[in-house]
């Protein structure tokens, strides 16, 4: 070991811009370690005992070089959270310019009373004193280069002989018989005539199982450094022969029939909604042949909620339309005017514009057929009037859109709010420059954002998904039973 300053070891491997690695309380400079608490030359311009500031510690200047960019408010708070005593801000300029090579020297260097530094080797820092072999990163001379290749040609030679022959040699028991029945010489080798012995014969013969010889921990290591360039060679030319993806799309003895029956009842539900058959949906009411000119029979009634009309769910027991509703105020952001075009075509459009268009009218009920994410298709009646809805038809209201009043339920047959957005599915809809009321922030309701910027219209696709996102989940999890999901 040779007595060393570890300040110009820092300062020469930061201005070459090498690195220098943390390794526990050791930090590491290429093939040599030090100590992280080791005191360097540079004093700190506070005075301490004697008129003198103390010295720098190695790991405090190393960390205030990684941290040099931060401003000293967030470099105090690093410092502090990994437990390392921070430089002081007045030499944080004159330390920087000098481990930087920007200067030569610098007045707060004490090289006459600093300690005396030693170095350790790298390698053999990481071994037992006892065991520490000098193998540097090179041959440090022949005689040196010469031992080397002698333990890497022992070693290879005991491997050698080792895989040539048997893996586990079986030894007698001294005075246990041999394969003939003469007693066996302590530690000869007992084969059998077939090269394997029968544990139980062998144990009956008083046999043991003898490991082979392996090569000193010298030599090993000596063997393994000297194949460290070669591997590093072979592996920098492999190619991955496989990935997670590949295994699991690779044809294999596997096989997944819990998700192929998902598939297919899936493809079953989608393709019989298209095509016909048990899933295919009864036409409304209002869609049947008109009635014979003279004939007494009434038109159907499209009073909201009384056609009640139901399709077969997957499980092929009838499942009722749903029914979503919405504020009567032409007021509300979102109403009877403008619901159609918000809820099926994700645009929204001011019920003030439908309104002044005197081709549009307002419609008493608005159809509509959605498909969930499982590929189940429900069908769905948007009203704004529930004064007409029977005890039965209650049961099929999953949503609603809040207009922030609570008078908004009265007559409805829950006795809260709190009943009612536990039952019903409630959203608000608002714009992004609006409040929202106490009413809202305080109950069970999902708030959607929509933007009055006309150029930013194509955001409102995405809020719209969002809404049926959001309701799906919760008639998944709270109205199976509507949805025929529990028969």
């Amino acid at each position: 070991r040779a007595a060393m300053d570890p300040l110009s070891l820092l300062r020469d491997y930061h201005v070459a811009n090498k690195p220098v690695l943390l390794q526990g309380d050791q930090l590491v400079f290429g093939s040599q370690r030090l100590p992280r608490d080791t005191p360097t030359a540079y004093r700190s311009a506070g005075t301490g005992a004697g008129g003198a500031g103390a010295f720098y510690t190695l790991d405090q200047l190393w960390f205030f070089l990684q941290n040099s960019k931060l401003n000293h408010a967030q470099y105090l708070m690093a410092s502090n959270k990994n437990k390392i005593k921070p430089v002081s801000l007045p030499d944080k300029r004159d330390l920087l310019a000098y481990l930087s090579g920007q200067t030569d020297t610098s007045a707060n260097i004490d090289l006459a009373n600093a300690p005396l530094i030693t170095s350790v080797d790298a390698g053999a820092a990481e071994q037992p004193s006892s065991k520490r072999v000098k193998l540097a990163e090179g041959p440090r001379d022949a005689e040196n280069e010469e031992h080397v290749r002698e333990l890497v040609k022992e070693a290879r030679r005991i491997v050698k002989e080792a895989l040539e022959g048997p893996a586990l040699v079986q030894v007698a028991f001294q005075g246990a018989p041999a394969a003939d029945g003469a007693p066996a010489a302590d530690g000869a080798p007992v084969t059998d005539s077939q090269g394997d012995v029968d544990s139980r014969k062998a144990s009956q013969r008083g046999l043991r199982r003898k490991a082979a010889p392996m090569p000193p921990s010298e030599s090993l290591r000596a063997l393994i450094k000297s194949d460290l360039p070669e591997t590093e060679r072979i592996r920098a030319r492999e190619l991955p022969t496989s990935t997670r993806s590949s295994i699991l799309l690779a044809p294999t003895g596997k096989q997944f029939k819990r998700v192929d029956q998902i598939v297919k009842n899936l493809r079953d539900q989608a393709k019989a909604g298209r095509a016909g058959g048990p899933g295919r949906l009864p036409p409304r009411p209002s869609q049947g042949p008109p009635p014979p000119p003279g004939s007494s029979q009434r038109p159907p009634d499209r009073r909201a909620g009384a056609s009640g009309s139901v399709r077969p769910s997957s499980s092929g027991a009838p499942t009722p339309t749903l029914i979503i509703v919405v504020p009567a105020a032409v007021t509300c952001t979102i109403n009877m005017w403008n619901a159609a075009d918000f809820l099926l075509k994700g645009v929204y459009v001011p019920s003030a514009d439908k309104r002044k268009d005197t081709s549009n009218k307002k419609e008493p009920v608005i159809h509509h057929s959605q498909v969930l994410s499982t590929g189940m298709k429900i069908k769905f009646e948007i009203i704004d009037n529930v004064a007409k809805l029977s005890e039965r038809d209650w049961k099929r209201v999953v949503a609603v859109i809040v207009q922030g009043s609570a008078w908004q339920f009265k007559g409805w047959p829950f006795k809260d709010t709190v009943t009612t957005f536990a039952n019903v599915r409630a959203f608000f809809i608002r714009f992004s420059d609006e409040d929202t009321p106490e009413m809202i922030r305080s109950s069970d309701v999902k708030t959607l954002t929509l933007s009055k910027e006309a150029a930013k219209r194509y955001l409102d696709a995405t809020v719209t998904k969002e809404f049926w996102a959001h309701l799906e989940k919760f008639l998944l999890q709270q109205k199976r039973s509507l949805l025929g999901l529990d028969r």
